[in-house]
């Protein structure tokens, strides 16, 4: 049944942006046009652990936040309604990621202000746009032994998503990740409640058996 909803929802949603005039491109994957992608980067280092993170935006999620940014109904979105959307949702998402050591939480202080990249232009179509997300934890010490991160992202949690996780380390640390402790699989096409990292910090560095301080989740 929820998967005929869900058929039934983008039927009607194409019908309403053909009656309104407006021209959906042939996408190479049709089935993610209602998607957003949630690309996570994690840096760990001595110091600091950064997180970036890019959210993308396909044609019918674009259309929809958009229609939010568009705060005169003009059909475009210009640079005050950018900056005020930028603003309102720095303040919607401020919860919506998480980052724990040893299952304590850890503060995720903003590094930059949020970014927005409108690609196609500042028309109210169904495109595709990008929001880039910076945040840094400190690093809590002392790392002896291995030490277990897990950072859990919660943002849109109506929308179809596609999860996209790596890490890296600096100075001589190793990380493992643990795909198998994600509470939602990499690539996962339904509305999820959130989707979780597990990171092990070994220290002192051990033998990698891939390229020196990678790894990933991917689909």
């Amino acid at each position: 049944m929820r998967e005929f909803e869900r058929v039934v929802t983008r039927k009607l949603l194409f019908a309403a942006l053909f009656a309104a005039g407006i021209v959906l491109p042939a996408p190479a994957h049709p089935v993610y046009m209602d998607h957003i992608e949630h690309h996570v980067k994690m840096e760990v280092g001595p110091t600091n652990i950064d997180v970036t993170i890019e959210l993308r935006f396909n044609e019918l999620r674009s259309l929809s936040e958009r229609r939010r940014m568009d705060a005169d109904r003009d059909g475009l979105i210009g640079p005050a309604e950018q900056e005020r959307y930028l603003r309102r949702i720095g303040r919607e998402l401020r919860d919506g990621f998480q980052l724990r050591c040893r299952g304590e939480k850890l503060d995720l202080v903003e590094l930059y202000e949020p970014r927005l990249d409108l690609l196609d232009g500042q028309g109210v179509s169904p495109t595709h746009h990008v929001l880039r997300l910076y945040y840094f934890a400190r690093t809590p010490g002392p790392l002896t032994g291995p030490v277990r991160l897990e950072f859990e992202d919660r943002t849109w949690p109506s929308a179809p998503s596609l999860w996209f996780f790596r890490a890296y380390s600096e100075d001589g640390f190793n990380l493992r990740v643990d795909p198998s402790a994600s509470s939602q699989p990499a690539g996962e096409t339904e509305p999820s409640p959130g989707h979780r990292a597990t990171i092990t910090i070994v220290h002192p560095p051990v033998p990698a058996t891939r390229p020196a301080g990678s790894a990933e989740i991917q689909p």
